[in-house]
């Protein structure tokens, strides 16, 4: 008898971000995210992050706490300015629950413990598709149902229309 296995869809491509001081984990993050099926952009401090961010829009920013310039959460401080549906993966070495609260406080979609797992950031990836999936599906429904139940402002400013 075969087993029955779980088809699971394919992973959505996102346009990602990745800030980072550590040249080995840049070219690390240049080859695995593309092979994940993402496109990425490299950036080796936040100074250039917030540069990039200012130039385009991106589905997901990774990001280190701890980098020249402005740190993390300050690039993620600026995305979410910009952008406020860009997702937010906050990476670092320095892991506690202070910068854990504070990153997402200021937005993070999640936070991950460098050195992390690529199996490990292929999963959180895949829910950031996931997530943005389901919210620009929201927002579609949304429009749709705005456009057949019209517009629900009154016309006229008689004192009769306005009791009603």
């Amino acid at each position: 008898m075969k087993k029955k296995t779980k088809e699971t869809a394919p992973l959505k491509s996102l346009k990602i971000l990745f800030a980072d001081d550590e040249a080995a984990l840049q070219e690390l993050m240049s080859i695995e995210l593309p092979r994940m099926g993402h496109e990425v952009t490299v950036c080796p401090d936040g100074a250039t992050a917030v540069a990039a961010l200012q130039r385009n829009t991106y589905d997901c920013i990774l990001v280190d706490l701890d980098m020249p310039g402005p740190g993390g959460i300050e690039v993620i401080a600026k995305a979410k300015q910009l952008s406020p549906e860009t997702e937010a993966v906050v990476l670092t070495g320095k892991s506690s629950l202070e910068t854990a609260v504070a990153a997402l406080r200021h937005g993070a979609f999640d936070y991950l413990t460098k050195p992390c797992k690529l199996i490990d950031l292929e999963a959180l990836l895949s829910r950031v598709a996931q997530r943005r999936e389901l919210t620009n599906k929201y927002r579609a429904l949304k429009q749709r149902l705005d456009r057949i139940e019209g517009s629900s402002e009154l016309v006229g400013d008689s004192p009769g229309m306005q009791r009603v």
